[in-house]
């Protein structure tokens, strides 16, 4: 507990939010951003996946700091990179299934698009699927 304290305030100490040096981070919370506010009207019978997606997202956020925190970093980028190709399936269910409309899919396609990109990038250059 003590090494993530130590790092958080040495991390934090500096700029006081951690996605001005991080893209993924950025674009992954502009995607929770945007989902919170593109999921605002779907269906009751939709709400529990527009939900999960959110908590998705909160999820992918954490482990991007714990990677970038180098806490067990290639776990955490494994998962990260697990989460964000969940995340671009269910938003795409959504939009199958006419809980959001064509537009709010194309904008949280373009988000979700960026964000699987930027991981599997950063994942490729700190050679996560070599090492177990």
């Amino acid at each position: 507990m003590t090494k993530w304290k130590n790092k958080a305030q040495d991390w934090s100490s500096e700029t006081g939010m951690p996605y001005e040096k991080i893209p993924v981070f950025k674009t992954a919370y502009d995607c929770l951003k945007e989902c919170s506010y593109r999921f605002r009207n779907v269906p009751k019978i939709y709400k529990f996946l527009s939900k999960d997606i959110c908590q998705k997202l909160l999820r992918l956020i954490v482990c991007i700091a714990h990677a970038k925190l180098n806490l067990e970093s290639h776990k955490a980028l494994q998962e990260a990179t697990d989460l964000a190709f969940e995340i671009q399936l269910s938003i795409r269910v959504l939009e199958n299934v006419k809980a959001i409309t064509i537009k709010d899919y194309a904008i949280l396609s373009h988000l979700t698009d960026s964000l699987v990109r930027q991981m599997l990038g950063w994942a490729k250059s700190e050679n996560v699927w070599n090492k177990n």
